[in-house]
């Protein structure tokens, strides 16, 4: 498994990965370094992924850097969500995976232009069936999540407008997707962020800008995940773990990175 998450805020995209690879068969640690994370300035465009990552020589990571690459002039994220959907697919039945093998799935988190304003959003590509990722689709399809996963929540009276997105944005607002384990991640993030706000609220939150909270908040989460399994589960069953990437997204285009190994392409 992989511990991914993003967090929309009215400053930035916040993405963070952790860096473990097992086999699935016997639990055998296969990476702990390399992220699960590429950025593209032509499209800001922060991907990361979780689920199948090796099978023979294919490589997931490597995969998506040079569909990337490849697909730099895509005319707008859906397109590239599109295309990016068919070459996995297609490469997917090439590999002849079993249903439990051929479970992947990206999240694209993106700035667009709507009305003249910078809005982020979020496609979820994939083809697993439902979030407890228990079976998987031969076909990958892609959707847009911002507004759907919004729909419920208290604030809205059905889907929000990317107009009303960003405004509830603006008004300090923050939006969470990720993949995994909702019941830990979520445990984890929402106390880390109740902790954090009520050590600012007193004043004693180190000095620095907004991105430090913000880079913080999407972190930790994986960080607490990535000891509890060291901590409490034996090594073979450890699916969380190894180093901690993340990268700050700015509406402008500029990635803030604390690691220099997540590729930012040009």
């Amino acid at each position: 498994m992989t511990a991914i998450a993003s967090m929309f805020s009215r400053k930035c995209v916040a993405t963070a990965s952790d860096s473990f690879l097992t086999n699935a068969k016997n639990g055998d640690l296969i990476e702990a370094r390399r992220p699960k994370i590429i950025c593209s300035k032509p499209l800001t465009l922060t991907i990361s992924y979780w689920g199948l990552a090796r099978f023979g020589t294919f490589d997931t990571f490597n995969f998506l850097k040079n569909f990337t690459a490849e697909n730099r002039n895509a005319s707008d994220h859906e397109e590239f969500a599109k295309q990016l959907s068919h070459e996995l697919t297609v490469k997917i039945r090439s590999l002849r995976l079993n249903q439990n093998q051929r479970g992947v799935g990206v999240h694209l988190a993106f700035y667009e232009n709507v009305g003249g304003k910078r809005i982020p959003e979020l496609i979820l590509v994939s083809n697993f069936k439902d979030p407890t990722y228990s079976s998987t689709s031969d076909t990958v399809s892609f959707s847009r999540r911002t507004a759907v996963d919004l729909e419920k929540h208290p604030d809205f009276q059905g889907k929000p407008s990317r107009q009303e997105f960003l405004s509830w944005l603006e008004n300090h607002h923050v939006m969470r997707f990720n993949n995994g384990d909702p019941e830990l991640f979520s445990s984890a993030a929402d106390a880390i962020m109740k902790m954090t706000m009520a050590i600012r609220a007193r004043g004693k939150f180190p000095k620095g800008s907004d991105y430090d909270a913000y880079r913080l908040w999407v972190r930790e989460p994986i960080e607490t995940i990535k000891e509890v399994h060291r901590r409490v589960c034996p090594k073979k069953h450890r699916i969380v773990g190894g180093q901690i990437h993340d990268v700050l997204m700015l509406p402008n285009g500029e990635f803030k990175t604390s690691s220099k190994a997540i590729p930012i392409l040009h």
